[in-house]
């Protein structure tokens, strides 16, 4: 949750060139929460469960962040966040690496079956933050 905070601090930072709307404050929360849940994938699929999720696709971090996050917010807070985009990047992946995968193993669960369950759970909340991340963003666009 630290993690998240420091995100959302340094692209709110760099858009206070002017007073943010509560609709650009949401939708760098969307961004990071979606931006970290593509650097836990990339993790997850570099792991050794990685396997279950190995035929499956997925846009890298700086992919996400140069298509679908950064051109959405506004041309002079894009400049500010290009510049910061090392750090934001830094503080992501570091979270990603010190995310604690739960074991199932305690439970019974054998390992191809714990892999099977952690994939399912990490593409699932990926998709809700990517869901999430779209809805801001057209409210974004919608707005005036």
């Amino acid at each position: 949750m630290k993690t998240l905070a420091l995100v959302i601090f340094i692209i709110l930072a760099a858009t206070e060139a002017r007073a943010l709307t509560p609709q650009e404050g949401e939708l760098a929360k969307k961004s990071d929460a979606y931006l970290q849940s593509v650097a836990w994938l990339e993790r997850f699929k570099r792991s050794e469960c990685g396997y279950v999720l190995a035929k499956r696709n997925f846009p890298t971090l700086d992919t996400v962040w140069t298509t679908e996050v950064l051109p959405v917010f506004q041309p002079h807070a894009r400049d500010e966040l290009t510049l910061l985009w090392p750090q934001i990047k830094g503080v992501i992946i570091n979270a990603s690496k010190n995310a604690k995968r739960d074991g199932w193993t305690s439970l019974g669960v054998d390992k191809k079956t714990e892999c099977g369950v952690e994939a399912g759970i990490a593409l699932c909340l990926h998709i809700r933050l990517r869901d999430q991340w779209l809805a801001a963003e057209q409210q974004y666009e919608r707005t005036p």
